[in-house]
């Protein structure tokens, strides 16, 4: 038989078992979403140097370097989401989810560039030697528990101002594919095209 010393052992170790089962199912309840949260955050910091256009490695960055020297690059982005070609806007854009947004949600399309309503860029024409060639935008929507957060590149049209001359860079889609899940594409330099004085050069999207 056990005496009373083991039987209180006995409780005394299932009272410590029962202790340590709560504590690791509250740090669970607790901690994980905690982690997944900062997880969130990181993949959402990252995407932004994807589309900051003082980062020589961003995309708008790296479609202006293929249009100016020409050659073919791949850019990878590290971040799941879809990739959209809008050829009517002469735009390329990557929506993903996230459980934590960089930027402003519910407000609209962010940047001084953009309409914050539309998302149309304001000045269509920039100057040669002032302006980008590309604008971007972003917005985040409230989805859930986390946020639907888009960024866009346009190309615009660039003039100068003394000579009346005008240069474009053209995103052309390949194989007709205007969309994606992939996180790689491949960016090359397609045809240059000249009416007069003015200059397109198609930059070809493909995705991997």
């Amino acid at each position: 038989m056990i005496d009373m010393k083991g039987q209180a052992e006995i409780i005394s170790a299932i009272i410590i078992i029962l202790i340590a089962l709560s504590l690791v199912g509250a740090a669970y309840l607790w901690g994980f979403p905690l982690i997944e949260k900062r997880q969130h955050e990181a993949v959402a910091k990252r995407v932004v140097s994807y589309f900051d256009q003082e980062n020589v490695n961003s995309l708008p960055s790296r479609i202006e370097y293929i249009a100016r020297f020409g050659g073919t690059e791949i850019f990878t982005i590290d971040a799941n989401g879809i990739w959209t070609i809008n050829t009517t806007e002469n735009s390329i854009y990557f929506t993903f989810y996230s459980k934590a947004t960089p930027i402003g949600y519910d407000v609209g399309w962010i940047s001084t560039e953009c309409n914050s309503t539309t998302g149309e860029v304001i000045n269509k024409i920039g100057q040669i030697g002032i302006d980008k060639a590309s604008v971007v935008c972003a917005k985040a929507d409230k989805l859930g528990d986390g946020f639907n957060i888009t960024y866009k590149v346009v190309y615009r049209e660039l003039i100068d101002n003394t000579t009346g001359r005008i240069n474009k860079i053209e995103l052309v889609p390949q194989y007709n594919m205007l969309s994606s899940t992939t996180k790689t594409l491949q960016i090359r330099r397609g045809a240059i095209k000249s009416i007069g004085t003015n200059i397109t050069i198609e930059v070809e999207i493909v995705f991997r």
